[in-house]
């Protein structure tokens, strides 16, 4: 995976004129899972280098850390520094005063401990250490995992740091929710075209294997969430020429025509090329093809994807899969 570092803060952009769709998955801090729909347009990502604008179509997802105020960065160093060579009372009473500032600071006070101004001081009372450790748990967040955010875009670029998100509003199937961006761990998005409808994606031969190892885009992530006992209806349409099976053509139910490989057995659980899906990144491959209508066994994400052990780039062609749960 490509992953490019930047300290960045990334603006989100509310209901504007140029506003798009989403489904949006969003895996909440204590286990909770809500889907929906929601509108973004664009991150607007400022770095040091400059300002970045990232379509909100090109994001799949995005890892929330905690917000941190780099603007008291200076103020805040000084306070640490001071902190670490002061007596009992005096650390005592800058302790309480960088603790009331809250999370806003975890990320700077974290920074400090890896800089060249850190000290290990003898204390066992009112250290940067057990500030940052109170501050990790003011965020509910394990200690000493990363503050930063994360947003996931295009082909596996990861952009780390702080996204200025304070809520997200999102419409579910019982009614609208408006959630604070610290109850959220993670949020998953797929941008609705709407030529092709709500709940429909579109998988490339080319890239939506299964046995494409090498890509986390193998699968592709739905913005159908599922619990247990949730029904599931899946339709596909499409050919696709797999010439990791000797270019045969291939459907969502498996062979079409052309030349059929001699490892293609129709009368297989999961023949190659057919449609396939999974619930939750660790589920198991369960057919799809053309028409699927089941129960979910568990409760997750709905992921897609063309049945392959395989891998051949040159693949053309795909399906147009629509998920609805019921």
């Amino acid at each position: 995976m490509k992953n490019i570092l930047l300290v960045l803060t990334i603006l989100f952009v509310g209901l504007f004129a140029n506003a798009e769709d989403f489904n949006a998955t969003i895996q909440m801090k204590n286990g909770d899972i809500v889907s929906g729909t929601t509108t973004f347009t664009t991150f607007n990502l400022k770095t040091k280098y400059g300002t970045l604008q990232i379509p909100a179509k090109n994001v799949y997802e995005i890892t929330l850390g905690t917000f941190t105020d780099y603007s008291q960065a200076s103020t805040i160093n000084t306070q640490l520094k001071q902190l670490q060579m002061a007596s009992e009372n005096e650390a005592k009473s800058i302790y309480n005063q960088l603790l009331s500032k809250g999370t806003p600071i975890l990320g700077i006070v974290k920074d400090f401990t890896n800089s060249n101004d850190y000290a290990f001081t003898e204390s066992f009372t009112y250290t940067v250490d057990d500030l940052l450790e109170e501050l990790y748990k003011k965020a509910n967040m394990n200690y000493m995992s990363s503050t930063n955010d994360l947003i996931s875009f295009d082909d596996n670029n990861t952009i780390e740091g702080t996204i200025d998100i304070n809520t997200i509003l999102l419409n579910t199937d019982y009614g609208k929710l408006t959630i604070d961006r610290s109850k959220i761990s993670s949020i998953d998005i797929s941008y609705i075209d709407k030529a092709l409808g709500e709940n429909t994606y579109k998988l490339f031969a080319n890239k939506n294997i299964t046995g494409n190892y090498d890509d986390d885009n193998a699968w592709v992530k739905t913005g159908v969430t599922v619990k247990t006992g949730d029904q599931i209806i899946i339709s596909a349409t499409g050919k696709a020429k797999l010439e990791s099976l000797s270019g045969g053509f291939y459907g969502p139910n498996g062979y079409v025509g052309g030349e059929e490989d001699e490892a293609y057995n129709e009368e297989d659980d999961i023949p190659y090329g057919s449609l396939v899906f999974k619930i939750g990144e660790e589920g198991d491959e369960i057919k799809a093809g053309s028409n699927y209508k089941g129960t979910a066994d568990k409760s997750g994400t709905i992921f897609i994807s063309i049945y392959e052990t395989v891998f051949d780039k040159t693949n053309s062609g795909g399906y147009t899969v629509k998920v609805i749960k019921k």
